[in-house]
């Protein structure tokens, strides 16, 4: 299997048509679909470098409790003595190194990511398995967003919180381009909001909300229960 992928790498004119040919693989193996796949969808890239910036994030914060938790034993005099206080300072040093090392691959990681697909993404979005589908690129999602799985975001999404809370966002959702997401809301499983769309209060369950700020236009409802549920 991995002949042919030589030789197909070679009888074309570069990998990546190499990797659209898939003719030469019968049955590709899980190293070659992940570096097909890495290739071919930069939303899947994405993915992967929220998941790494979340992973480092939360090892920064641990250690950074940590060392902290030191500094609180160290202030209360729990290591008065002279030879006890000496032996604690190199493992300060190498808890502070940890935590230095690990902000900085988590905030590395950010940064490439605004700067080659202008995403932001915070580590503290809550995002169910599954993760976001679609072009979600020049896309804004803020600490504390809670996604569902299965989230179909388009171009220029913007999921931000406000002082009482941070949105909550079902599963299935289809948020079209330029929707913007505001205040502590419930977006309903299956709902979807039109492009350029406002939306700053809950959204019932399959619906369709449009406008700035959003109504619901339908709802698969009866007509009594789409007059209750109007703005």
């Amino acid at each position: 299997m991995l002949v042919d992928w030589v030789e197909a790498c070679a009888s074309c004119r570069s990998v990546f048509k190499a990797f659209v040919y898939d003719t030469h693989f019968k049955k590709p193996n899980l190293v070659l679909r992940i570096v097909k796949r890495w290739m071919l969808d930069p939303s899947y890239r994405i993915r992967v470098l929220h998941r790494m910036m979340q992973f480092y994030f939360f090892k920064e914060l641990q250690c950074s409790l940590s060392l902290e938790k030191l500094h609180n034993q160290l202030s209360a005099g729990e290591f008065s003595v002279t030879g006890r206080a000496f032996a604690c300072y190199p493992k300060r040093v190498i808890s502070r190194a940890r935590v230095e090392w690990f902000a900085f691959l988590w905030k590395r990681i950010e940064w490439r990511m605004r700067k080659n697909f202008n995403t932001a993404i915070s580590p503290l979005a809550m995002i169910a398995k599954g993760h976001l589908v679609g072009h979600i690129w020049d896309i804004g999602i803020a600490a504390g967003v809670t996604i569902g799985a299965g989230v179909k975001c388009s171009r220029g999404v913007r999921i931000v919180r406000s002082k009482r809370g941070a949105p909550k966002i079902g599963a299935r959702v289809s948020l079209w381009t330029g929707t913007i997401v505001i205040g502590e809301i419930t977006f309903g499983e299956g709902a979807s909001a039109g492009a350029l769309s406002i939306v700053i209060r809950d959204v019932p369950v399959d619906s369709t909300v449009f406008g700035a700020p959003a109504r619901v236009i339908s709802h698969k409802a009866s007509k009594t229960q789409r007059a209750q549920l109007e703005y």
